[in-house]
């Protein structure tokens, strides 16, 4: 068989080693044949080294060319040892996950690699699935259909990424230039390791090319879950905040004035539900800033703040449903017109209106599905028309 470039999984533990043996179970059953293997232990009060090297040493296979080892003598963050098992790996290709996930099966860095030289881009990202405490499958993180389109234009990804998290943090994977280029990871954050650095590298341009196999299965549970995280869920709920404090609100001016809106609800959404009431003034007073800075703007925030939602409706009766706009306009030009020929009693004339429209609208229904059936297409009665619920970001969900 032929040798692949060297291809690095950095596995990151705290406090989660009971988990620690299925991870690295995951990485030695891969069919890749020239893997390094790199742990890492952020000070964990129950890890036990020895164990661990002596399980590998027994299960490993000839296709794991290297294992390294990272123990923290005192916590210093997820930031900071994925930056030292960086420098420490060797890899052509750079992938890390935490203790309690598992590569979904035997072909992921296959396919990683695969999709590498397919797209020729330096960073590849798969889907990543959520999966309760004992890796049960519940749902997809990522919306494949939206994340394969984006695909084609970094503009668009680079928007969509700073309204939310799309991508799956462990089922993404880097060609090492990217840390040669651009430098490490951000160390002015702790423990968000994912979101800030994708902001950062798209607008530099570096497009993530999306892949749709399944790269990740990830525990939504364990060590996030306990009381004695509240601290550290603290530090990461304002880590979320402060990403778009530097990194999306300073480049905001880049997109129109609807995409501002949509970030800046977005970044709302995110103080509501990331900080506590009584520490929201700031930033509630540096979003009116940047809303009142621009009179469209403006204008676009009090239409929501009175009718919620009322302009993403609009745009998504145009957007999905053309038919009911254009059979609505015909019929209200038509009682126009009406009206100013004839007299007309009000009752018989919204009666008139409601056939007239109802009349259209099937009608050119009909008319649609039939053109679109004659060209192979699927009629749109049979497509999905609302656009994907809000996402928001994954690591909430659980902290490393």
């Amino acid at each position: 068989m032929k040798k692949n470039e060297l291809y690095t999984i950095i596995i990151t533990n705290y406090n989660n080693s009971k988990y620690l043996k299925n991870a690295i179970n995951s990485v030695l059953n891969q069919k890749y044949n020239n893997i390094e293997l790199i742990i890492t232990d952020d000070n964990s009060t129950e890890f036990n080294l020895e164990n661990i090297k002596k399980y590998i040493e027994k299960k490993k296979k000839k296709n794991i060319k290297s294992v390294k080892y990272i123990i923290n003598d005192k916590n210093i963050g997820t930031i900071k040892t994925l930056n030292k098992a960086i420098k420490l790996s060797s890899g052509e290709y750079i992938q890390f996950f935490a203790s309690d996930d598992e590569l979904y099966d035997e072909n992921v860095i296959e396919n990683f690699v695969f999709s590498f030289k397919k797209s020729n881009s330096n960073i590849v990202s798969s889907q990543f699935r959520l999966c309760d405490n004992n890796m049960n499958f519940i749902n997809n993180f990522n919306n494949s259909r939206k994340c394969l389109r984006l695909n084609k234009n970094l503009k668009k990804q680079y928007y969509e990424v700073c309204k939310n998290n799309i991508y799956g943090s462990g089922a993404t994977s880097y060609r090492r230039i990217i840390f040669e280029k651009y430098g490490l990871i951000d160390t002015k954050y702790l423990l968000l390791e994912d979101w800030p650095l994708w902001l950062q590298l798209l607008n530099k341009g570096e497009k993530i090319f999306y892949e749709n196999f399944n790269g990740l299965n990830h525990r939504d549970g364990g060590i996030s879950k306990t009381k004695e995280m509240s601290k550290i869920t603290k530090v990461f709920n304002e880590e979320i905040i402060n990403t778009f404090i530097y990194e999306i609100l300073p480049n905001i001016i880049n997109f129109n004035v609807y995409e501002q809106f949509k970030i800046l609800k977005s970044f709302n959404y995110h103080i509501d539900n990331y900080v506590p009431e009584n520490e929201r003034v700031n930033y509630i007073n540096k979003l009116n800033r940047i809303i009142n800075s621009n009179m469209k703007l403006k204008l676009l925030w009090g239409i929501d703040h009175y009718f919620p939602n009322i302009i993403e409706k609009i745009i998504i009766l145009f957007k999905y449903n053309i038919i009911v706009p254009i059979s609505f306009l015909v019929a209200y030009i038509f009682i126009f017109i009406l009206i100013n020929i004839i007299d007309i009693n009000k009752d018989l004339l919204l009666i008139i209106f409601l056939g007239i429209y109802f009349f259209l609208y099937v009608t050119m229904n009909i008319i649609s599905n039939f053109i679109k059936i004659k060209k192979g297409q699927t009629p749109l009665s049979h497509k999905r028309r609302i656009p994907p619920p809000f996402i928001s970001h994954q690591s909430f969900k659980r902290l490393r």
